[in-house]
């Protein structure tokens, strides 16, 4: 996770996830920019470490539905 004044972003390598808030004034998962719900960078790693532990990857589709809701 890395933050700054202009905003913050999370990636997941080599899984080529990028979950940010720059360019588009809103959190969004790339590359399709489908806006989250939480624009809160701790709670954002949060669900994110969670889903990984639980399903030991990244289930894209899943992922997307618990950050989306």
């Amino acid at each position: 996770m890395r933050q700054s004044k202009r905003g913050w972003s999370i990636v997941v390598m080599p899984d080529n996830l990028l979950i940010d808030n720059f360019h588009h004034g809103y959190p969004h998962i790339h590359p399709q920019r489908e806006k989250i719900a939480y624009d809160d960078p701790e709670i954002v790693f949060q669900i994110v470490t969670d889903h990984i532990q639980r399903e030991n990857s990244i289930n894209f589709e899943k992922l997307k539905k618990e950050l989306i809701k």
